[in-house]
């Protein structure tokens, strides 16, 4: 990949994750580095598509249906050095009025439910958006899921 475009990268995913308040790390449970990746990759989008529907539904009860809301969500997929560890990393914005604290339980919450995730999951409050952002782009744009990004809908 080229420095320029590595960089073009960079910069929309920087702008991306600005005011985003948490970094998740997520794996699914039944991993098999046999099965196709691609089919790997999907059902792993599925289950964050999933996951952050319950949790908009968690945040906000009735209105999420009603209104359509949804938290801010920017989603890469890596798969590891030898195509053997497939997982995620999202970052996640906390919706306007909840304490980061509460956001932070909502999501471990959904997290555990979600019986399709593995165990090796971690979230963290980002401190430095445009490190997680550079950290996030380290796999090139292939690894950026539009299926599973989203903005803030508040």
């Amino acid at each position: 990949m080229t420095s320029l475009y590595k960089n073009t990268y960079e910069d929309f995913l920087r702008d991306q994750v600005r005011k985003h308040s948490h970094a998740l790390t997520i794996t699914l449970k039944n991993d098999c580095s046999s099965e196709l990746l691609l089919n790997r990759r999907i059902r792993l989008e599925a289950t964050i598509r999933h996951l952050l529907h319950r949790i908009a539904r968690m945040c906000y009860r009735n209105r999420q249906k009603r209104y359509g809301l949804c938290i801010g969500c920017v989603t890469v997929i890596e798969t590891g050095h030898y195509l053997d560890r497939l997982h995620a990393h999202l970052a996640l914005a906390c919706p306007v009025g909840m304490k980061e604290d509460q956001f932070q339980a909502t999501v471990l919450l959904a997290v555990k439910r979600c019986h399709s995730l593995g165990t090796q999951g971690a979230l963290k409050r980002i401190t430095d958006d445009a490190g997680w952002a550079s950290y996030m782009a380290k796999d090139g744009s292939e690894a950026y899921s539009p299926q599973c990004s989203q903005r803030a809908k508040p």
